[in-house]
């Protein structure tokens, strides 16, 4: 789905947002005000339910670690997103331990909340098998309004905060910012090509 969103290739279905070819320098300019500035767990919780409200086909979040206790508080805004038929990519960095077999238990706790969801909800929200190994704190969307995309861009992990901590978070509709976070998103779900080995 992100593939889609970035433009890497056209959806199946024909539909979903495309990425606004923007040629020029003035890609990565943007207005930026006051109410696109958001201090304190709380704002990062109104930013996260606010993107999940407005996104139109695809909303991205990023946070580097998962806890099933926070899936759970924002689930509600998830699967209202679910419900329009947006599609909820949830991404997270956290890296494996190498000793380690199989998946994070955090996120396998993630993955079994999810599944107990409803079909028509589960199929709309995908919890990345994979981890990008990156500390990210993002959230890119396509508003159903606009039909631009929204990044912001924080210091919050979105998927593991209690949102009582004093994070802070930066909203840009940037085309040139969305265009990269999607482009960079896409390549850390690439798996690599050929193998290595520790030995």
């Amino acid at each position: 789905a992100i593939l889609d969103a970035a433009g890497g290739r056209e959806a199946a279905s024909g539909e979903g947002a495309a990425l606004p070819k923007v040629r020029s320098a003035s890609r990565y300019r943007d207005t930026i005000d006051a109410g696109d500035i958001f201090v304190g767990g709380p704002a990062q919780r109104a930013i996260l339910r606010e993107a999940l409200e407005k996104a139109g086909t695809t909303i991205i979040v990023h946070s580097c670690f998962v806890n099933p206790k926070t899936l759970t508080a924002i689930l509600p805004d998830l699967t209202a997103a679910a419900k329009r038929k947006v599609k909820v990519e949830l991404l997270w960095g956290l890296q494996r331990d190498d000793e380690a077999s199989g998946p994070p238990a955090s996120i396998v706790e993630a993955r079994r909340l999810l599944d107990a969801l409803p079909f028509d909800e589960r199929q709309y929200i995908t919890l990345s098998a994979r981890t990008s190994g990156s500390h990210a704190k993002l959230i890119v969307y396509d508003d159903a309004e606009t039909g631009n995309w929204v990044s912001v861009i924080g210091s919050c992990n979105l998927l593991s905060t209690n949102f009582d901590a004093l994070d802070v978070s930066l909203r840009t509709r940037s085309p040139g910012i969305a265009a990269k976070l999607l482009s960079w998103l896409t390549t850390t779900q690439q798996p690599a090509v050929g193998g290595w080995s520790h030995q």
